[in-house]
């Protein structure tokens, strides 16, 4: 499989996700607190690569939240290379975008984005062999949202992803979805409590591929 790492892939690509019921506007909803590290390889010294990063995220609308405050930016980090590590949280746009879904009805899309020039730009990071970017963002979600899917876009040698959610009513559980056999070699961790989950895996993760997680509910006797 080392073989196939000839492109740019994520050497590394790790997530946590801390979720906690919060009360917004009188309401009852989830935050959810992600972390997010990344390492990109480019294999080929002969050619400058360049790191586009992509918003995979898509929530169900909250009518009584404004778009702009459902997910916030708390930091970006950024290393190209042996250049200085620097936040360039300041220079980030989110474009929120408004649609419909089969799924939720009605969706918010974030896109995200960089000022350059006092223009709004796609996110596109040059490097030579190795990017290193550390995200941290503050989501909120409906309280009957308690899914969380992780899906990579690039090749990944090694993959983790660690969930929790401390008072909720019930036990975590997630599993794989991968077009390799990476099932058989994935490791699965739960807390004592069942309120944790830890999924991890060194075996080659293909674009596309990823890991889903839900949080299952108590069932009550009338």
């Amino acid at each position: 499989m080392d073989q196939i790492a000839n492109e740019p892939f994520f050497e590394n690509y790790e997530t946590k996700v801390e979720c906690r019921y919060v009360i917004v506007s009188e309401r009852l909803v989830i935050s959810k607190k992600v972390s997010t590290k990344l390492t990109i390889k480019n294999p080929d010294d002969k050619f400058m690569e360049e790191a586009k990063f992509l918003t995979p995220y898509r929530f169900s609308k909250i009518d009584f939240i404004k778009g702009k405050d459902l997910l916030k930016l708390k930091s970006f980090w950024l290393k190209a290379d042996n250049s200085p590590k620097r936040n360039i949280k300041d220079s980030i746009l989110i474009d929120v975008e408004s649609g419909e879904s089969s799924l939720y009805e009605r969706t918010v899309r974030f896109r995200y984005q960089q000022i350059v020039d006092n223009l709004a730009t796609d996110l596109v990071f040059p490097f030579d062999n190795t990017l290193e970017i550390e995200l941290e963002e503050d989501r909120i979600v409906p309280r009957n949202d308690t899914m969380y899917t992780k899906r990579i876009h690039l090749l990944t040698k090694k993959f983790s992803l660690e969930y929790s959610f401390p008072d909720f009513d019930g036990e975590i559980s997630g599993s794989c979805f991968s077009s390799l056999s990476t099932r058989e070699k994935l490791k699965i961790s739960q807390s004592k409590d069942k309120k944790t989950l830890k999924i991890s895996t060194n075996s080659w993760f293909l674009p596309g591929d990823g890991i889903f997680i839900v949080a299952k509910r108590n069932n009550y006797l009338p």
